[in-house]
């Protein structure tokens, strides 16, 4: 039995790989997973019913008969056949199995993939995606906040694989020349790009209107909710979409395509994201009696343009401002299915070029029959292609080095080229501005790029990039649970920390951080589905919570005085604005906040009211790395040019990152600490290399070192001195355990008060280590 299901198996892998290969020539990827759908396949039959239909009976056919013989093969008698014992049949199973992996085959292709898709987790994380994190939005505003003012009315025409090099005349002479013809009368973006996530309809459509890639994979264990089709969570129901800021401005919404609105799921995309109906071949055609002609995968664009022109005159006279978004359906890969009755391309039988030139036709007809309606000039017509074409036809006829992108552009909005590089990400945001539509929404990836000499895209379309939006993605759609094994915060690794089972990373406008500075807050919001992390100003902590919606938040704010020497003081503002005193730490690396009582807690906070106040920290077991760790011998020197090595000594507050020769101190105080080794305790000598930041109009910079809260040295920096200084210290400790608590405390007499000159550094910068070395004193007590 175990026989007839691997090969069964492999049979499927290996019809499902062939299917993909004759509808985009590409073996298993996320176009694939992303329409891997039951609710496709009547479609699928309906449109191909000679590959899909005559495959499924090939593929019962020869599951039937292997299953057929196997069975035979065990009714023979035991004298026909050589008894072989199980482990060797296991072995032998086995082996074939893992070299059916292992060799290049429909197997070692699916492995393959999944494994790319664990290892998008690591990718995720590593140093290389700190610079997109930087370049992204991973805080866009939510739908509970999301504000809009209506604008201008729009029409979106989705073209269905119609890519701009069918306008390329000097490769398809005469083919489009309708949509030529209004390119120049209007906004052409000649600059769009295609980018991961956006190469199949579904896909293409969700980042044009969400600002973000559509996120799939193979299996719903792998991304933490968003399965191996379109559901409810992979299309981000809590991420701000086109339809969502329409929606909060007031606008009606209607969806029209000649296909099923089941197929991708694009009814749910659409209803779920703010328009009022999704109409597909079944609602479009109710009045027909299902009497319309249709090209199997769907009705053809003739007839879906003459109801969208009804629909749009009947959304004109209902007195609002709307949206129509229609999609395309002849110019389908891999063959064309242009509608009756549109004048034949001269130049080439081609069905996918035929489809391609009717459909210019079609276009151009109803663009025609908009501008003669009352609304027309007061409505943005957008045209884009919703992918490049997949397998097809038509691609003998493409030149093997000509560089192929997306058409889209936009009339009623200005006129003239936009050569700036953009992606569907981009494209909401960029339609919205066209509009004059007022809205606090932002974008994940996207902006809007519609102005003369916007900048370019910095995203890549690499591993790296789709990776961190990945990790973005698929932490929004899949549920949180706060206090998973009663821990609410833990340490999870180098400037990073777990919370409902997210690493968040310390991070500030996507840069690495490594510690806060005394008037910052690191604020972790929490919602049902979402945790992130934010480093801001102190002061606009209160204005964050307030705009924050159905988020609760977990705050950890330096404590710096004489009295509180660099703690943490760690507290959970609840959904409705209650507060709990959790714990104060005197470090964040290593932290771990548990209670057995957790969940319970926690709860009690979100249920209560603003005016509410708990003290939690008995509640809570709370532990730390070690505040001062041990040096192993003397004499010993710290390096302040790496984070990895510069972590044990306490540099949580007021450090800048690790540079190549050494890391800044700014604000009023910093902090170090150590251990001196047990047979050298009490006594050594510190010897700094240390620079001072020193400007026009910051000359002087005056330092305390305090050493186990006693004050052993002035230091006193100005200009006249070199820019490199080496600074010897003794130092005594009465410290029964050896530790060395270093502060120093930062003073700047004659100063110019911010702001700065132009051109000078802003940030408040203070001391630059290179180095301490710590040397044994010759006093030194040996025990």
């Amino acid at each position: 039995m175990f026989c007839v299901l691997s090969y069964v198996l492999w049979l499927i892998l290996v019809f499902s790989e062939g299917i993909s290969y004759y509808l985009q020539a590409d073996t298993f990827n996320d176009r694939f997973f992303g329409n891997l759908d039951p609710k496709n396949l009547v479609t699928s039959l309906h449109a191909f019913p000679v590959v899909m239909g005559g495959g499924l009976v090939v593929l019962v056919l020869l599951s039937g008969m292997s299953g057929m013989a196997f069975y035979r093969l065990g009714r023979r008698g035991k004298s026909d056949i050589v008894r072989i014992p199980a482990t060797i049949k296991g072995g032998v199973v086995g082996a074939l199995l893992v070299l059916m992996v292992a060799v290049e085959s429909a197997p070692h292709r699916l492995v393959n993939y999944v494994a790319n898709y664990r290892n998008s987790f690591v990718v995720a994380d590593s140093p290389a995606a700190e610079a997109v994190y930087a370049q992204i939005n991973d805080q866009p505003v939510s739908r509970s906040r999301l504000r809009a003012a209506p604008g201008r009315n729009v029409v979106w025409i989705y073209m269905e694989s119609l890519e701009r090099i069918y306008t390329d005349n000097q490769i398809f002479p005469g083919l489009t020349p309708n949509l030529n013809r209004l390119r120049s009368q209007g906004l052409d973006f000649t600059g769009m790009e295609s980018f991961p996530g956006a190469t199949y309809t579904i896909a293409g459509m969700f980042a044009s209107q969400c600002g973000a890639p559509l996120i799939t994979s193979p299996f719903s264990a792998f991304d933490a909710g968003s399965g191996n089709n379109n559901s409810e969570d992979s299309f981000q129901p809590d991420l701000v979409c086109f339809g969502d800021v329409l929606h909060a401005a007031g606008y009606q919404q209607v969806f029209m395509g000649g296909a099923p609105i089941s197929f991708s799921s694009k009814g749910l995309f659409y209803k779920l994201h703010g328009y009022d109906q999704a109409l597909g071949k079944n609602e479009l055609e109710a009045d027909y009696q299902g009497k319309l002609p249709k090209s199997g995968w769907g009705l053809y664009d003739s007839d879906l343009f003459d109801l969208a022109i009804k629909q749009y005159k009947a959304l004109e006279k209902a007195g609002k401002p709307f949206n129509l978004t229609v999609i395309t359906l002849d110019t389908h890969p891999p063959h064309g299915r242009p509608s009756a009755n549109c004048v034949p391309y001269a130049e080439s039988p081609n069905s996918v070029l035929q489809a391609t030139y009717c459909s210019d036709s079609l276009i151009a007809r109803f663009i025609k029959e908009l501008s003669n309606e009352p609304k027309f000039r007061d409505t943005v017509v957008v045209l884009m292609s919703d992918h490049l074409e997949m397998a097809n036809d038509a691609d003998p006829l493409y030149p093997k080095s000509y560089h192929r992108r997306p058409l889209f552009f936009v009339l009623n909005a200005g006129e003239g080229e936009r050569k700036t590089k953009i992606y569907h990400m981009d494209v909401a945001p960029t339609v919205l501005g066209l509009m004059g539509v007022r809205t606090n929404a932002s974008f994940i990836a996207g902006a809007d790029r519609s102005a003369v000499g916007s900048s370019d895209s910095a995203l890549t379309p690499d591993q790296v990039t789709y990776a961190v939006l990945r990790k973005i993605l698929w932490s929004s759609s899949s549920g949180l649970t706060i206090c998973d094994d009663d821990s609410l915060l833990t340490w999870a690794a180098d400037n990073m920390f777990r919370l409902g089972g997210r690493d968040l990373k310390m991070q500030e406008r996507g840069s690495m951080a490594v510690a806060l500075d005394s008037d910052q807050a690191l604020t972790f919001f929490v919602t049902a589905k979402h945790a992130s992390a934010l480093i801001a100003k102190d002061a606009d902590v209160d204005k964050l919570l307030a705009e924050r919606g159905d988020a609760s938040a977990l705050l950890i704010r330096p404590l710096v005085s004489a009295q509180k020497d660099g703690l943490f003081s760690i507290d959970w503002v609840g959904r409705n604005g209650a507060k709990a005193h959790i714990a104060t730490v005197p470090r964040l690396l290593g932290v771990s906040i548990r209670s057995p009582q957790c969940r319970q807690l926690i709860e009690r906070v979100d249920a209560e009211k603003a005016e509410k106040e708990f003290d939690f920290s008995k509640e809570f077991s709370v532990s730390t790395a070690p505040r001062t760790p041990e040096l192993s011998s003397l004499p010993a020197v710290i390096e302040f040019n790496s984070n990895r090595d510069l972590q044990p000594y306490r540099t949580e507050v007021n450090w800048n990152p690790p540079e190549p020769w050494g890391s800044w101190t700014l604000r009023e105080a910093a902090f170090l600490g150590f251990s001196l080794p047990r047979a050298q305790c009490q006594r050594a000598e510190l010897e700094f290399t240390v620079q001072p930041y020193l400007t026009a109009s910051r000359p002087v910079l005056n330092v305390g070192l305090i050493v186990n809260g006693n004050r052993v040295a002035d230091w006193t920096f100005d200009r006249s001195q070199p820019a490199v200084q080496t600074i010897k210290v003794p130092v005594v400790t009465d410290d029964a355990d050896c530790r060395v608590n270093l502060r120093f405390d930062y003073s700047r007499p004659g100063s110019t008060p911010p702001p700065y000159p132009v051109g000078e550094n802003q940030t408040e910068l203070q001391l630059y280590f290179r180095s301490l070395r710590v040397n044994a004193s010759a006093e030194s007590s040996l025990h």
